[in-house]
């Protein structure tokens, strides 16, 4: 095979090769955001963070909780009552989460503010993170509801940092 053939038949395939990106990259899609990581983190830059709901919106609204007359997360089938009110807990976006980010802590900040909150969750959203009140409060973020359709409580240029 000439010199020039083996070239031409390389193009392609690191054209394709090229093309090709990691599940990781897009977690900010339509969001923004980038995706950093190393051996012990993930961080996730300039984020779009959703209030996900307190126990009394989550029993009335929620398809997987109004059934059950109780809370349920992927992470955790049965949380208290308190937990869901007054704990630092996130829900990762579709793209992002696996069972194994379950009851991992991520580290949630905004500016020089950051608590951290422990991952219990699959938000609805490919591309959003959720947080409980308690995480939005600690960001300066007012949250709330009037009703299943009025909710509030919206951060954005969050970094979420997730240890592994």
């Amino acid at each position: 095979m000439t010199l020039r053939r083996l070239a031409l038949l390389a193009l392609p395939v690191a054209l394709i090769l090229g093309g090709c990106a990691s599940p990781d990259e897009g977690a900010g899609d339509e969001g923004g955001g980038d995706v950093t990581e190393d051996a012990l983190t993930q961080t996730y830059s300039n984020q779009t963070l959703l209030w996900e709901g307190n126990w009394d919106f989550l029993v009335r609204c929620d398809s997987y909780s109004r059934g059950q007359s109780a809370v349920m997360f992927t992470c955790d089938e049965h949380p208290s009552r308190s937990f869901v009110d007054e704990g630092a807990w996130v829900a990762a976006p579709r793209n992002v989460f696996g069972r194994s980010l379950c009851n991992k802590t991520a580290r949630v900040c905004k500016g020089d503010t950051c608590i951290d909150a422990k991952i219990i969750e699959r938000s609805v959203t490919s591309n959003k993170w959720e947080g409980s009140t308690a995480v939005l409060d600690a960001l300066g973020v007012d949250a709330g509801f009037t009703s299943c359709t009025r909710t509030w409580g919206t951060a954005t240029g969050v970094k979420i940092t997730v240890n592994r």
